[in-house]
């Protein structure tokens, strides 16, 4: 058994030799002229970033009004449930318990509050673009509420209209 063993290891020691080779040496390319370079190759484009979400999911059957058109006249709208989208231009620097929307057209700013509080949005959400839904609401807001909302960032405090968010979602 012994002898088998020893010629089995043999086997397999021979197996793992390098071959014989046939050529002289000095005839075998060299590796670095037989390797092709490896292409360059460009970094990929980053990935979009994710949309994120915040508040109640959206509902279905919610009209879409434009922020152009809630800017220039919102009465038509209040108290109603509306969607509408444009670019975060603050958010509270406190809490981020409201942002304001602003329209592309005429720069004007919507006054966004978080339903109450019930959530709030992160303030690196500052430059993107946001859609929400949310009910209309226009009241005049006091001086100390003014005061307060300017001490956290805010601009749009001169008018009545406001959207109360109940979904938000940017991107």
């Amino acid at each position: 058994m012994t002898r088998a063993l020893t010629a089995l290891c043999l086997l397999a020691l021979s197996a793992c030799a390098p071959a014989p080779v046939s050529e002289p040496a000095a005839a075998a390319p060299k590796v670095a002229e037989a390797v092709a370079p490896a292409p360059v190759l460009a970094a990929p484009a980053p990935a979009a970033a994710a949309p994120e979400h915040f508040g109640a999911p959206f509902a279905d059957q919610i009209p879409a009004v434009p922020l152009s058109t809630l800017v220039t006249d919102p009465a038509p709208y209040a108290g109603k449930v509306i969607e509408t989208s444009g670019k975060v231009s603050q958010v509270c620097q406190a809490a981020g318990c409201w942002m304001e929307l602003s329209d592309a057209g005429s720069g004007e700013r919507v006054r966004t509050p978080m339903a109450g509080h019930a959530f709030f949005l992160p303030k690196t959400v500052v430059g993107k673009e946001a859609r929400v839904q949310g009910r209309v609401e226009l009241i005049a807001l006091s001086d100390d509420m003014k005061k307060h909302l300017e001490a956290e960032g805010a601009q749009a405090t001169g008018g009545t209209l406001s959207l109360s968010a109940l979904s938000v979602t940017v991107q």
